[in-house]
């Protein structure tokens, strides 16, 4: 996950600048399985505003060790909702 600066706003022609932009995904794992893909920006970590990396792993660190995970994740124009679960 990476702040989103303006070298990764052209290079994955991303609409906003608010999140963290996903810039690499291992195959196989939980979020790959749900279909997260480079580009992809994290908005929220369980309806928590989510405005860079700090935030982000912050709202990682608070989610560990519940039952699920709600993220919303936006890939261009779309936002959509994903839940990780272990």
């Amino acid at each position: 996950m990476n702040k989103i600066q303006q070298s990764l706003v052209r290079r994955y022609r991303l609409v906003t600048s608010q999140g963290v932009v996903v810039t690499s995904v291992t195959p196989n794992s939980v979020s790959g399985k749900i279909g997260v893909q480079l580009g992809d920006i994290i908005r929220q970590v369980n309806q928590v505003r989510i405005e860079n990396e700090k935030d982000f792993r912050a709202a990682m660190v608070e989610a560990a060790g519940r039952d699920s995970v709600l993220i919303l994740v936006q890939r261009g124009q779309n936002g959509y909702y994903v839940t990780l679960e272990p």
